[in-house]
């Protein structure tokens, strides 16, 4: 009989891109730099995963059980990972651009350093503001606005120079916006 990771390692090394892998079981499987692009892993059980520098854009990770697994440099670009459970997840200096984490459960995990521009937040761990002109992404300690991020400390200090280079339309829109942040994040 074929073991459960010979077949897990098997896929990684040859690609699971676009693989169909709904609600498989791949508890503590390592699937570091996997090629898992457009793959379908609905409802798959990866607790507990190494994921690590894995491709996982446009990945469908809806449903998926993700507690405890290490992403941790991961590329979810585009991944649908609504109501994902990724509960004490690692996903340090991962990129998280557009993707899909609503209602997702995401209690103490770690995203330092990740890039959530225009990321879809859960409304709890990262939560997300869409205005006629740029989307923002922002947790407790950091804020994506359009194509920059910052930590909130650094976004309000700021001056207009500085705001002003970062596009020809933001200082009149931070002008606007920025008292408006300052009320929503002083509110929680």
């Amino acid at each position: 009989m074929i073991s459960k990771q010979a077949i897990i390692s098997f896929m990684v090394q040859n690609g699971m891109q676009d693989a169909d892998m709904q609600d498989a079981d791949m508890r503590y499987a390592d699937m570091q730099d996997a090629d898992m692009r457009y793959a379908d892993m609905q409802g798959a059980d990866m607790q507990d995963a190494n994921m690590r520098y894995a491709n996982m854009r446009y990945a469908n990770m809806q449903d998926a059980n993700m507690q405890g697994a290490n992403m941790q440099g991961a590329d979810m670009r585009g991944a649908n990972m609504r109501y994902a459970y990724m509960r004490y997840a690692n996903m340090q200096d991962a990129n998280m651009q557009g993707a899909n984490m609503q209602g997702a459960n995401m209690q103490g995990a770690d995203m330092q350093d990740a890039d959530m521009r225009y990321c879809t937040g859960n409304g709890r761990e990262i939560k997300t503001i869409q205005t006629s002109t740029w989307s923002i992404t922002y947790t407790e300690d950091v804020m994506a606005i359009g194509c920059e991020q910052h930590s909130i400390e650094e976004w309000f200090s700021f001056n207009d120079g500085q705001i002003n280079k970062m596009d020809n339309q933001a200082l009149k829109w931070w002008k606007v916006w920025k008292p408006r942040l300052l009320d929503i994040l002083k509110d929680g």
